[in-house]
């Protein structure tokens, strides 16, 4: 047992003493002026392909924090920068193994005036629902509206906000009560909102048909004439929600026959 763990240490200290090549992560991390924002959204690691021996590669996976660069950028910041010509900064915050490569190969960086914009939160569904039955009323959506944060020349231009996509499985036979994300925003729009779910309420019932004797009116007809209608009332058939078939009556419809009219 003794000569087995000897001769794994040894084939251990062997193996980590060659060179191999990985990819590793570097966090990046924006110094921004307090009233200034990024119009962009712009990527928070970079992925590095260094080559370095075990040893140096067995550093970096037990390291306490994650590596990272700090960037500043002023005020009326506009420009493209290529992290290729970091390879020196990169290299001392890996423990100085090889930098063969960085990706991504540009990063744009532009900054801009903050701004706020309370806008309506739209509801966006395709809800199917069941035979016979109907919504009763409108969705709720609560809250109904949402604060945006972010560069202003993209908070100018929203409206609106939409949930993120209402599909159900079924058709719906029951009242909806569903809590909804807020819809994503741009991959390199830098927004963010005071909200991040809304709750979304409706009620759905069922549908009857109700049978009603509806009087039939004559109109444009001269005094002079005696008429008699055949029959004088229509049986009308509704179809109507359960909340309003008791308030549904003959009184709601009117069958009108003109007599100026000749068939």
């Amino acid at each position: 047992m003794i000569c087995l763990a000897l001769a794994l240490i040894f084939w251990l200290i062997t193996k980590l003493s060659f060179r191999y090549q990985d990819v590793v992560t570097v966090a990046l991390e924006y110094e921004i002026p307090e009233d200034r924002i990024l119009t962009f959204q712009p990527v928070n690691q970079l992925e590095v392909t260094v080559n370095g021996t075990g040893w140096e590669l067995l550093q970096l996976v037990f390291a306490r924090k994650q590596p990272a660069l700090t960037i500043p950028i002023s005020a009326n910041e506009a420009r493209i920068i290529t992290p290729s010509s970091w390879t020196s900064k990169v290299s001392e915050v890996l423990l100085r193994v090889n930098t063969l490569n960085i990706q991504p190969e540009t990063i744009r960086l532009k900054t801009e005036v903050s701004a706020q914009k309370t806008v309506p939160v739209v509801l966006d569904q395709q809800v199917r629902l069941a035979a016979m039955h109907r919504l009763v009323d409108t969705f709720v959506i609560q809250p109904n509206t949402v604060e945006i944060t972010g560069p202003a020349s993209i908070v100018r231009g929203i409206t609106e906000w939409k949930t993120s996509v209402f599909i159900p499985k079924e058709p719906i036979d029951n009242n909806i009560n569903v809590q909804l994300g807020l819809a994503g925003a741009p991959n390199d729009a830098n927004l963010s909102f005071s909200i991040d779910h809304v709750h979304c309420k409706a009620q759905v019932e069922e549908l009857t048909e109700k049978s009603l004797s509806v009087p039939v009116e004559i109109t444009n007809a001269p005094d002079s004439v005696l008429l008699v209608l055949l029959p004088k009332k229509v049986q009308v058939i509704a179809r109507v929600g359960l909340s309003d078939y008791d308030r549904l009556s003959a009184k709601d419809f009117q069958l009108v026959t003109d007599f100026s009219t000749k068939v």
